[in-house]
Parts: C-alpha cells; structure tokens; sequence
C-alpha cells in the first residue's frame, strides 16, 4: 500500500511538473523551433519564475558582465595598463645610437581612440626632442611576448567568419587602433563592383580582396574574411544603389602596424635617421633607460565600455591580463579558469550550469544556465564594486545595446546576440524591489529580428508587480 501511495504521489508530483508551460511571450518563438530559457528570482533570491532554467544554452555576450566582475576583483577599479618605452643606447652629442624598445603589456586601447595614436606617437617624439636628439641610428623594437604572437590571439570554437572582422579581432601583446581598420564602399552601377577606400588610415603589409557589389534591393550585410597572421583579407556582400557603407576589419598584424606608423614618423621628425623596426616574440631581456611609460585609462572606465557596447576586444584583453598577472596560461580557454576561481571563491551557487570557453561570449561553444545566471546576478550585488558594474549596464530604451528595447523602467540588462542566439541578464527594479532575470533565446531563426526583443519585453512586464 505505501508503494502504491509513493507511485501515485511520484505521478502527481511529475504532472504537476509537465503541466507548467511555457510564458506566452516566447509562444511563438518556440513553435518556430527555438529554444527557450527563463529565471527570475526576487530579492531575496529564490527563484520565482523559470522555464528550462537548468538546461545549457548558449549565452552570447551576457558572459562578459561575469568576465568583468571577475576582471574588477582580481585587477582591481583602479588598475592601469602600463606601455614602457626604453632606449638601450646612448646619445653622442645630439646622435642617438640606441634601440627604441616597446614592452607591450596586452593594453587594449592603446591608440584605440580618435586621435589618441597621433598624440602616442607624438609623445615619443617629444620626449626624444626633449633630450636633444636630432637623429637615431638603431632599431623600433616591439616587445609582444607577453601573450602568444599567433593563432592563439583569438580563442578556440571561434567561428571563422568572424575573424576577420573587428568583432573577431586577436589580442596580442601590442594592440594598436583597436586592432581594426574601417573601409568606405561606396555603390558605382547595379551589378559592378562597389569603390572602396580606407578610412583614417591604411593598413600597412595587408591586402583586400573586394566582392562587394552593387545591388538593386534588399541590403547585405557585408562580411570581412580573414585569420590572425594572414596579411590578406577578403570582402563580399554588397552595397544598394546610391549608398555608402562602412565596415571594419580586423587588422591582421597590430604590433607590425604600430612599428612602420613609428618608424615613419622618426624619419620624417629626425632627418637622415637610420632606423630598422623588430618584433620581439620573446622577452627583451637588455637594460634601458625609461624614455616614457603609455598608460590607459582605470579599469572602471573599460568595464563601461565593455558592458555599454559589447566590446569583445576588452573583455578578452582583460582574461589575458588576469591570467598573465596570476602567471596561468593566457589562452582563452584556459584563462578562463580565473574567473571559475573568482566564481568559487564567493560561494556562488548554481556553478554547475557556467561552462565557459572565452571571455566575451563570441564563441558558441560556451554554456551557461539560466538559473546560473541569475544566481549568479543575485550574489553579484555583494561585490565591492557592484554600483560599477550596474551602471555600466545599458538601460532600456536609453543607452548601448538596449538603446532600440522597450523603455521599460528600471530595467538595466547586458545583452548578447550571435548567429541565432539572443539573450538578456539584468535587473529590473520595481516598487522597491530588485528582480535578477535571465533570459536565453537560442536557435532562432533569421525571419524575424524583432521578436527576440519583443518577446523578452513583453515578458519583463509581467514580472513588475
């Protein structure tokens, strides 16, 4: 008799647990045969709403928010990129006979903003002049040993088509100008080949193959095609008649680009110079004397960005870095061990449903939960610099990535989209209370761009008392 009870009551208890369905809100995405992933828990972070929240699913750039917690506790708001600049040589009356050596430390915005690499190039003049240096005889020598100088720039499962565009970008030990470049196609005749430049500036030792067309119609979305080290690069899709389009690529060789910009200004500022440029894939290992230290901007302003505007090239940079200060393994794969170790640390439940591969999300080998999202969001508001990280989260309707989203109030997300996937981490606060959610749309398909975004506002409502 108590085994027929046990039986009956394993019955009810398991259809009490199909008869649960699907919100409303993702109906139709998931009779076009997407899958769907919810949480939400409330402030005191049980959760309250959820539909296959234990299933693995890819999570696209919602990673990056737990890559800069992580990046925040190991490296500190206040952390700086340092660039030494060192001269091994001596100056002879107004001759400098030395080598200019550039120890790169992997920062990711060195050059990066609009004219920042004029004003980085001047200062190394400047502070040559300063000395009253009127020609140099020797090497630009660009020390990238800090991380790889090859494939492993870019982390493992990244799909190729995103190589060679500036979302795939590598990270090295020097990078220069956001390692991208930006190219101006401009539509001639239906059918021919669109015109195209180079914009602000041309990259030196790399060629592009252009398939972009001129078309009648419909937009295309236009791809660069390329890997880290190849030095030509591949273009298609196509431009409407009458239209102009920008597009950015990854630059295929930052520290080789940053050494002929440099080598070019010295000859032209210091007459009859006699200069030769070097990479260092291995550890310069002479003595110098400290003409300048480049420095970026703290840690906190990156993090901004990083959530802001999705910024892939920050988010691995900083797995680098935090690997490379702990002396661990730079690759993407392994680095993000650090952030499992920050994750362990401060007890964050629900660790089983986080399998990361890189620390932007780009790759679609990466597997999160949705209940270890928002356990994860739950616990996060313990962290030192939690007002940090929320501010840099876009707010809908107003700013970044949700600037297009419903501006539904009190809602401030990181949001992640790659082929197929759609996915929102956040808050969203009302009457007083702070909701975490999660919300993971994968393999949806391309008929319709609006109705992830749809879906998950339509869904957000609901969860406001």
């Amino acid at each position: 008799m108590q085994a027929l009870r046990l039986f009956f009551l394993f019955l009810f208890v398991s259809a009490s647990a199909f008869s649960q369905s699907i919100h409303p809100a993702f109906t139709q995405l998931e009779k076009e045969g997407s899958v769907i992933a919810y949480s939400v828990r409330d402030e005191t972070g049980k959760e309250i709403q959820s539909w296959q929240s234990g299933i693995n699913m890819q999570p696209a750039s919602t990673q990056k928010l737990i890559t800069a917690a992580a990046a925040l506790y190991k490296l500190g708001k206040d952390y700086h990129f340092k660039t030494p600049v060192l001269l091994t040589g001596n100056k002879n009356n107004d001759i400098l006979k030395s080598d200019i050596v550039i120890i790169g430390s992997g920062d990711p915005e060195l050059g990066r903003a609009e004219g920042s690499a004029d004003s980085i190039k001047t200062a190394i003049v400047n502070a040559l002049t300063k000395r009253g240096i009127k020609r140099i005889i020797g090497s630009i020598t660009v020390d990238v040993s800090v991380y790889p100088y090859d494939h492993r720039g870019v982390p493992r499962f990244w799909p190729y088509e995103d190589l060679g565009n500036y979302y795939g970008a590598a990270v090295y030990g020097i990078n220069w100008r956001g390692n991208s470049f930006t190219v101006e196609f401009r539509a001639t005749k239906a059918g021919q080949k669109a015109d195209y430049n180079f914009v602000d500036y041309t990259p030196h030792n790399m060629s592009l193959g252009s398939e972009v067309f001129t078309c009648r119609g419909a937009e295309e979305v236009i791809y660069m095609w390329g890997s880290p080290g190849r030095s030509s690069l591949d273009a298609d899709g196509c431009v409407p008649e009458g239209q102009i389009r920008r597009e950015r690529g990854a630059l295929p060789h930052p520290p080789i680009q940053l050494d002929f910009e440099l080598k070019n200004l010295l000859d032209s500022k210091f007459p009859g110079s006699d200069l030769s440029t070097h990479i260092y894939t291995f550890p310069y290992e002479g003595k110098g004397d400290t003409l300048l230290v480049l420095e970026s901007r703290p840690l906190s302003g990156m993090i901004n960005d990083m959530l802001l505007k999705s910024d892939n090239l920050l988010a691995e940079a900083l797995l680098k870095r935090m690997a490379a200060d702990a002396g661990k393994d730079t690759r993407a794969e392994k680095a993000v061990e650090l952030v499992i170790e920050y994750l362990s640390a401060f007890g964050y439940p629900e660790l089983n449903g986080f399998h990361p591969m890189d620390g932007s999300g780009l790759s679609p080998a990466n597997l999160e939960t949705a209940a270890f999202q928002t356990a994860f969001l739950h616990h996060l508001q313990q962290h030192p610099d939690f007002e940090i990280l929320y501010n840099a989260l876009p707010e809908a309707g107003k700013s970044g990535t949700l600037r297009r989203f419903e501006a539904i109030p009190g809602l401030r997300a990181k949001t992640g989209s790659i082929n197929g996937v759609r996915s929102y981490m956040g808050y969203l606060d009302a009457k007083g209370k702070r909701y975490s959610f999660s919300i993971m749309m994968n393999h949806i398909s391309a008929d319709d761009r609006k109705l992830p975004a749809e879906s998950a506002a339509n869904f957000l409502k609901t969860v406001r008392p």
